[in-house]
């Protein structure tokens, strides 16, 4: 039994958030549209999609615990185009909120026995694939699977 990240991805990316469009692994683009803001979609750089990956052994037989998180984005609005992140400060707020709430609400994530978001390690400046600055967010998502080897 393989990892289910990109299950995950694709159970997160399906999340109705109202106001937010989502993108998943195979819908992400190489540069975010700032007409379609606010987006949430897996982080591509800074930090990568996936870090922290811990597998344990559970028994002799091969049953195996795998943890990491999955990183996402949620890109608000872009940076210098008239309004700075003052401005934008409570609609972010507003929106990373709702991420939150639907990350915490759905238990129905596929792939996985928990998905849990962990941090919000960055709110602020973030970068799109392009590397174009974004007003915005990221989620650190943390991911436990069960496998059988």
């Amino acid at each position: 039994m393989g990892l289910s990240a990109d299950t995950i991805a694709a159970s997160i990316a399906a999340l109705s958030i109202s106001g937010v469009t989502t993108k998943g692994l195979t819908t992400l683009p190489s540069a975010i549209d700032p007409r379609e803001c606010p987006v949430l979609a897996p982080s591509v750089n800074d930090p990568p999609f996936m870090t922290g990956l811990n597998v344990t052994r559970d028994s002799f037989g091969g049953l195996k615990t795998i943890s990491y998180t999955q990183n996402w984005k949620l890109y608000a609005a872009p940076v210098g185009q008239g309004r700075g992140l003052l401005d934008l400060y409570p609609t972010l707020v507003t929106k990373a909120l709702a991420v939150l709430d639907a990350l915490i609400a759905n238990d129905a994530l596929s792939g996985s026995i928990d998905v849990n978001p962990e941090d919000v390690p960055q709110f602020g400046g973030i970068s799109d694939p392009s590397g174009n600055w974004f007003h915005g967010a990221v989620f650190s998502i943390r991911c436990v699977e069960f496998s059988e080897v």
